[in-house]
This record gives structure tokens, C-alpha cells and sequence, in this order.
């Protein structure tokens, strides 16, 4: 990866924000580790750089699914939670919506001392359900709505929906919106993916979503605040 990121940024101009941390899928060698000793070990990506190159991560990734946290998906978020506490990188999450996951992450998270403000609960977006995602939002973290165009999970109509009535009560300065695409997945056919998500691309964000937003009463200034400034905040207190 090291040469990778580097080449791709430098062929198409394209500055690149990777990640450090564990995705959620059980990790049986994690078992036995305590995650302080784990954490210690990721932390020499941020400070040296990932396979001892020069790409140094700015976000930490830890995720949790649909079946909640279990005993190793709690050390991954622990392990987060550590490393934020170690080096001030903000922390990202993978979430199930539906399962109110997100709560049980920044209970987790709370409980080490994370400041919630430095938190991205993501895949908000998958939920219709604005007394939830208000419960996380009251906590002073940032929801990611970043799944648009993965129409079989829930509908662009219906995420816009949510969205909207989002901004309208205030929270436009806690959202943050992406579209989860990825150029490469290795544990599916792209032929699957693109099939049942047509929409689900880099351009669909830029040239579908936020069109539609105009046209129901979304700001140029709010959809600024989520689409630039949020993140901008995000990464520059990363970095001070």
C-alpha cells in the first residue's frame, strides 16, 4: 500500500486520507492480546509510517455489526480508543443502523475517556429512525450519511428524506455525506455489486444527491458545512 496510495495520488492529482484499525469480521489472533499491547503496535503506522513507508494514516477505523459487540468486536473498538487517546486522531466507525450499534459504540468509547466530538459514527444513513440517530447526535459526535446508492439496503428517496429533516432541525454541523463506494472489493464479485446497486459510484453524491437536495430547501450553506467544512474540521484538528 505504501507505493500504491502514492502512485495513484500522484498520477491523478488526487490527495489521498488513509485509514489505520480493524475491521469487524472476528479476528481469532486478537483473542488472547490485551488491546492496549495492540494498540501500541498501530501506533507505529501513525508515528513511522504503514509498512514502514511514509503513508502515515489520519483516522483511526473501527467497526461493529449487525450483531452488536461482541467480545472481539469491544477489543476492536477498544483498541480505537486507545489509539485516539494516543496519538488525538479522530476515530471512524462501520455501524449497523438498524441494530442501534452506534450507541453501544459510544458507550464503549465514553467509558475509555474518547472525546465524542472526534467521533464519526458511520452508516447513519441506513436508518430512517431520527430519534435514534438524534440520540447520537445529542452526544456531540458526527454521523456519517455515506451509503448513498446502495439502493437494497434503503432508498435514495428515503435517506434524502431523513437528511432533509435533519438539517431542519440543526444538526447539519454533525453530518458528514459519502457515498461507502469502494474501487475495489475483494469479497464479492463486482459483477454482484454492480448489478444490484447501479447507482452506487463515485459520481452519484456530486451529481444526483446534492442537485436533490437544492431542490428540497437544502442550503448551498449547509451543504457546504457537510460536504467541505465538516470533514475539513475533522482532519485539521487531527493534524494541530
Amino acid at each position: 500500500m505504501k507505493i500504491g496510495v502514492k502512485e495513484v495520488s500522484k498520477q491523478t492529482g488526487v490527495h489521498f486520507i488513509v485509514s489505520t484499525g480493524f475491521y469487524w469480521t472476528e479476528e481469532p489472533w486478537m483473542l488472547f492480546w490485551d488491546p492496549e499491547a495492540i494498540a501500541a503496535r498501530v501506533v507505529q503506522e501513525v508515528e513511522k509510517g504503514i509498512e514502514g513507508g511514509d503513508v502515515k494514516p489520519n483516522i483511526i477505523k473501527a467497526a461493529t455489526e449487525f450483531n452488536g459487540v461482541t467480545l472481539l468486536n469491544f477489543k476492536v473498538l477498544q483498541i480505537a480508543g486507545h489509539l485516539h487517546l494516543r496519538t488525538g486522531l479522530p476515530i471512524t466507525t462501520h455501524s449497523a443502523a438498524r441494530q442501534e450499534v452506534g450507541l453501544m459504540q459510544l458507550d464503549v468509547f465514553e467509558s475509555m475517556g474518547v472525546d465524542l466530538s472526534r467521533v464519526i459514527i458511520g452508516h447513519c444513513g441506513d436508518t430512517t429512525d431520527i430519534n435514534y440517530l438524534e440520540k447520537i447526535l445529542k452526544q456531540g459526535s458526527y454521523i456519517g450519511l455515506d451509503r448513498f446508492g446502495l439502493e437494497d439496503l434503503l432508498s435514495s428517496k428515503l435517506r434524502i428524506d431523513t437528511l432533509v429533516e435533519l438539517c431542519r432541525l440543526g444538526y447539519e454541523k454533525q453530518i458528514v455525506l459519502s457515498h461507502d463506494y469502494c474501487s475495489f472489493i475483494d469479497w464479492a464479485p463486482s459483477r454482484f455489486l454492480e448489478e444490484a446497486n447501479p447507482l452506487w459510484h463515485y459520481k452519484y453524491l456530486p451529481q444526483t444527491i446534492i442537485p436533490e437536495l437544492r431542490k428540497r430547501g437544502v442550503s448551498d450553506q449547509k451543504i457546504q458545512m457537510m460536504t467541505i467544512e465538516n470533514p475539513r474540521r475533522i482532519f485539521e484538528s487531527a493534524s494541530a
